[in-house]
């Protein structure tokens, strides 16, 4: 299967490569109703081939276009996209587009996730007309809007993380590997020390969001780190009129502004929001407060190289240190913080070999701090055991009463590059894409990691975690995919096949050089333009988290002495590390996703069917081994008499206790017995199979005209099962 794969797509890669084409399309985009020109619309002949950006009066020039069929489309901010076929047998001139504001005032508005008919896999869209009818304040809201999803309590107290197509927390959950991305941003989670619960939405801005693309068949060999499905979310860009937004719920207030302006050549969009919500009416002091930011620019050089470049960023987190109401004057802080720079750069070639080349940078900045300031009262003196060494030790006393700070600094820190190559070229009526490029991607944490304020007040059996003490993750992929349309008859076949490879590199860890190979299919046969039929198949690898490379280094402490002597007790405890056990059979978590559906149109009406099979094979989790071992259990020797306020030592390796008054000698203790027990030494293991399974559908019916309404049904149904 492999060696099928490699073959084709060296093959299309290999063919002789003819010259571009010589054709010409111009024209003007012009804003429906007034005629106006609209200026800094993307014009775009597919996805993948040639662009141009409109002039001051509207107009553009793609260039070099081969004969052949394509699909024109054209976007600007404030406008709904158009798209329309477009046959080339010789070049267009005087080519006129109008595209229509964009308006929940419109008489017809799109307020649901659309299922483009030429997606070869499901994928849905959601557009900004939709999210404003949504009126959310959390990404997590999306979920509403997807087949058969929820409306959930909007909550932004609460994390929610995307799952896709499934749900549940055990391992193998879906939410782990659900890939998130904001302007081609990887949102982390791998650098996380804290659990594989999902990439969290909350610090996400909402109100300068332009469209949401939600993955959940088959993805591209472009994409990789993930397994259940991919959330792509893009902001807005280029010129925009100026925009106050404001919304209220019992427990949330948000504002927004925004503006997109032109600067010398280039066009800056601007947004800032805030948010307020509290988690109870009844008690509003603990709140999450959102400080989101937008700033992106564009610049188009030479008509052929595109400049993105932007950054994305939040200032908040939760709060409970000013509530009256809190017992005893407990507390929780938590920083939020987010920053997310990013570059783009597209180069129009449009040679006989290539038609463009691209560049991605970004990096991920995540500074969540959290301080629990807690009350602790004990009736009597309570031993408090921090050795982080095999041996017998002297426990520390705790107070009575006492306040106590606890931190967990961690600071996500990931950075990426990407560089791709994209090949379009025609044979007839035979349409062939083709893309392939190299990343590389390094996750890590430069947090303080997790301690107390007050060492000598840390719990009992408590160590400090910094977590600066871990290396970074690096991980190195290469990926090809070609996707090829064959018209036969009145129909036509589109056959998309890639293969993505990727490694793991990790210093000093034994799981150093951990790979993967992803291959991908997918497949549409399209017999009319009111039915078709499609489906995929394809392997995706999902990174471990830091939760499962670095494990948290435990300890067992048994006490081996003890004596009360006046108002002081003597405790001494065994301390035993609990050791990391490699596990050289440990490998990639990786989703066996396949799926077939069929989409129907007639009469008006729409209909949407498909089932998936989707497999998580050895999902990440942790094993027990025990292994066994001995301690020394001491006592005071027949017949000695304990000073009222003695001395007490131990002797660290064999765990002998000694006592001496304030002028006497050392006198030893007596050795009482020696006990066996285990320790309860943990190691990373692949897991049972998550199998999971179900059907969607999605039916939208005609417009009820007297009402401008119409009405859409939708729901799904899944099926989870372990083996």
């Amino acid at each position: 299967m492999k060696r099928s794969l490699l073959s084709l797509l060296l093959l299309a890669i290999c063919l002789p490569a003819l010259a571009a084409g010589p054709l010409r399309v111009e024209g003007r985009v012009l804003e429906a109703g007034s005629g106006e020109p609209v200026p800094g619309a993307a014009v775009q002949l597919d996805d993948n081939y040639l662009w141009a950006v409109t002039a001051e009066d509207g107009t553009f020039a793609l260039i070099g276009a081969e004969k052949g069929s394509y699909v024109l489309s054209v976007s600007c901010l404030g406008y709904n996209t158009v798209k329309q076929k477009l046959t080339l047998a010789e070049s267009v001139k005087d080519l006129t587009v109008t595209l229509s504001l964009s308006s929940l005032a419109l008489d017809e508005v799109v307020v649901t996730a659309e299922t483009s008919k030429d997606n070869i896999n499901t994928t849905q869209t959601i557009g900004r007309t939709a999210l404003d009818h949504l009126q959310m304040n959390s990404m997590g809201g999306i979920a509403a809007l997807l087949p058969g999803g929820k409306t959930i309590n909007p909550d932004l107290t609460t994390d929610n993380s995307f799952s896709l197509r499934s749900s549940g927390s055990t391992a193998g959950n879906a939410a782990f590997s659900t890939a998130v991305e904001v302007n081609g941003v990887r949102m982390g989670g791998n650098a996380n020390f804290g659990g594989m619960s999902g990439t969290g939405t909350r610090s996400i801005t909402v109100d300068n969001i332009e469209s949401v693309e939600v993955i959940t068949g088959v993805p591209s060999a472009e994409y990789g780190d993930l397994g259940s499905g991919m959330v792509k979310v893009t902001t807005r860009k280029g010129r925009t009129p100026l925009s106050i937004v404001g919304s209220v719920n019992p427990r949330t207030y948000e504002f927004s502004v925004s503006k997109g302006f032109e600067v010398g050549e280039g066009v800056v969009n601007l947004s800032a929001e805030w948010a307020r919500a509290t988690s109870k009416l009844t008690s509003p002091y603990t709140s999450y407060t959102r400080r989101g930011f937008t700033a992106d620019y564009t610049r188009t050089f030479a008509k052929t190289l595109r400049l993105e470049a932007g950054i994305n960023g939040n200032i908040g987190g939760m709060n409970s240190k000013n509530d009256p109401d809190a017992y005893s004057n407990e507390y929780t802080t938590e920083r939020d913080n987010l920053l997310t720079p990013h570059v783009k750069l597209t180069w129009l070639l449009n040679r006989s070999w290539v038609t463009n080349v691209s560049f991605e940078g970004s990096v991920y900045y995540h500074d969540n701090r959290s301080h629990f300031h807690g009350y602790n009262s004990y009736a009597s003196v309570q031993p408090s055991v921090h050795a982080e060494q095999k041996g017998y030790w002297m426990a520390d006393a705790l107070p009575l009463t006492f306040y106590s700070d606890r931190i967990t600094d961690s600071k996500e820190l990931d950075f990426s590059a990407r560089l791709k190559y994209d090949w379009l070229h025609h044979w007839g009526s035979v349409k062939n894409t083709f893309k392939a490029g190299l990343q590389w991607k390094a996750d890590g944490n430069v947090g303080r990691g997790e301690w107390y304020e007050d060492p000598s007040l840390a719990a009992n059996g408590y160590r400090p975690r910094p977590y600066t003490d871990y290396p970074f993750m690096h991980t190195f992929a290469a990926f090809a995919e070609d996707n090829i349309n064959i018209p036969i008859g009145a129909t036509t076949l589109n056959l998309m096949a890639g293969l993505r490879w990727e490694n793991a590199f990790i210093n000093g860890s034994p799981y150093s050089n951990l790979s993967i190979l992803s291959p991908r299919l997918n497949a549409k046969w399209a017999v009319s333009e009111a039915f078709s039929i499609r489906g995929g198949w394809g392997i995706a690898g999902k990174l471990p988290s830091f939760y499962i490379l670095y494990p948290r280094q435990e300890y067992r402490d048994i006490q081996t002495f003890g004596y009360t002597h006046g108002e002081s007790t003597s405790y001494i405890y065994y301390t035993m590390p609990y050791s990391m056990v490699y596990n050289p059979e440990l490998r990639w978590q990786r989703n066996r996703n396949s799926e077939v559906g069929i989409d129907v149109s007639a009469l008006g009406i729409k209909m949407s069917l498909v089932g998936f099979y989707n497999v998580t094979e050895g999902p990440y989790e942790y094993g027990t081994v025990y292994e066994p071992f001995s301690y020394n259990v001491t006592g005071t020797p027949e017949g000695y008499t304990m000073p009222s306020e003695p001395e007490v030592v131990v002797d660290n390796q064999t765990g002998t206790v000694y006592f001496r008054a304030a002028d006497g000698y050392f006198a030893p203790g007596a050795l009482k017995v020696t006990d066996r027990t285990f320790a309860a030494s943990r190691r990373q293991e692949n897991g049972a199979d998550v199998h999971r399974y179900g059907v969607e559908l999605t039916i939208d019916f005609p417009e009820i005209k007297p009402i401008d309404t119409q009405v859409r049904i939708d729901a799904s149904w899944n099926h989870s099962h372990f083996s």
